[in-house]
């Protein structure tokens, strides 16, 4: 969301990928993930979140990982910075109350200007995805 390109992929790494984080707005740019759920998530759970990812030098280094059953109202489950490498991330959130059963929404979302290699992020910097898994 926010960016101008669209997503492709690439084989050999099984990545999805996007350009475009640059820009004023850089930190209203996301991944969504819309996610069906079938059953609600009991109060008390974890909901837990697992991905690889990486970007070009030029892409976002700082994101933020927020859920929400509205796609309005956010809660952060935390933040990580990004390499030139692909790396395994995970994250968790204890909920405290129940999630009733619906959609989930998960958004990857740019935390600033600053770019894989320090510098600002650029138009050409893409950002990757991969092997994303979402469990409670």
């Amino acid at each position: 969301v926010g960016v101008a390109t669209a997503i492709s992929y690439t084989a050999s790494s099984k990545t999805i990928y996007c350009s475009g984080w640059d820009g004023a707005d850089a930190t209203e740019k996301y991944w969504l993930l819309t996610i069906p759920f079938t059953t609600a998530i009991p109060a008390n759970s974890t909901l837990s979140i697992d991905w690889q990812a990486y970007g070009t030098n030029t892409a976002p280094k700082n994101w933020d990982i927020e859920y929400s059953t509205d796609n309005a109202n956010w809660t952060k489950i935390g933040s990580v910075a990004y390499t030139s490498a692909i790396k395994d991330y995970d994250l968790s959130q204890a909920l405290a109350s129940g999630i009733p059963a619906g959609t989930i929404y998960i958004r990857f979302k740019v935390n600033g200007t600053v770019s894989i290699n320090d510098g600002t992020v650029a138009s050409g910097g893409n950002s990757r995805l991969a092997n994303i898994e979402v469990y409670y």
